[in-house]
């Protein structure tokens, strides 16, 4: 109740702002600093799984954006991917464009040999002798690498390369047509590269003079002269 002492005009303005603005009046503001604290409503539990993010792989042209250089498993990776299994598969001599994007990028320790792309390197060793166990990969491939040695050391590369893989597993060689190649680097003047060392390397040549090396207990899948200078070659340890 209103004290009867305050004046008509004080009681109409108390009531104002007792409607308008409550603060001001003690009656109201006692009762608000009394009430008990309320517990705070604890949030719901999220229902179903969080949707997953949209995860975006390296496709084709994107492992292949670099000074405007292909490499030579970009000309070819659609007739390739058949052939590559879908885990614990490494590409050797990768040169910045692995394979796949789940293949692991191996290159020398010191670094890559060439670099025809911006995918990072994540093992170095010698090609002679890869640091796996007997029967621990699913795959091996490798582009324009064996040609830099001579057919003997290719079949004792390959033999270490098949002693890594297990039973159903595969070895993919990409390699040029020594011949084929130099006819290109005529037609277009592109400079020869050097470091081969067998003059007449070829499809035939490497069936004939390397794969004998490791044909104990492997198939030969596929051979094939592919449309500019390479061929393809894919055996399979049984």
């Amino acid at each position: 109740m209103i004290p009867r002492l305050i004046s008509s005009t004080a009681s109409k303005l108390y009531a104002h702002n007792k409607k308008h603005h409550p603060v001001f009046c003690p009656e109201i503001v006692r009762p608000l600093r009394t009430l008990p604290r309320l517990p705070r409503k604890p949030s719901l539990p999220e229902i179903g799984p969080r949707p997953l993010p949209q995860l975006r792989l390296p496709m084709t042209n994107d492992l292949n954006v670099h000074s405007g250089n292909r490499s030579e498993t970009s000309k070819h990776r659609e007739k390739i991917l058949p052939f590559l299994p879908p885990c614990n598969l490494i590409d050797i001599g990768y040169g910045g464009d692995p394979v796949t994007p789940w293949a692991v990028a191996c290159d020398m320790a010191g670094g890559s040999y060439t670099n025809v792309g911006s995918a990072p390197q994540q093992l170095g060793f010698d090609c002679m002798s890869p640091p796996f166990k007997d029967g621990s990969l699913d795959g091996i491939y490798a582009s324009h690498l064996t040609e830099d040695w001579s057919y003997r050391d290719q079949g004792n590369m390959l033999r270490e390369w098949k002693r890594c893989v297990r039973s159903g597993g595969v070895i993919v060689i990409l390699g040029p047509d020594q011949k084929r190649f130099e006819a290109h680097c005529a037609a277009t003047g592109q400079g020869l590269n050097m470091a081969h060392v067998e003059p007449d390397f070829s499809l035939a040549t490497f069936k004939n003079r390397v794969w004998p090396a490791i044909r104990a207990d492997m198939a030969w899948v596929a051979g094939e002269d592919l449309e500019d200078y390479s061929f393809l070659a894919v055996m399979k340890l049984m």
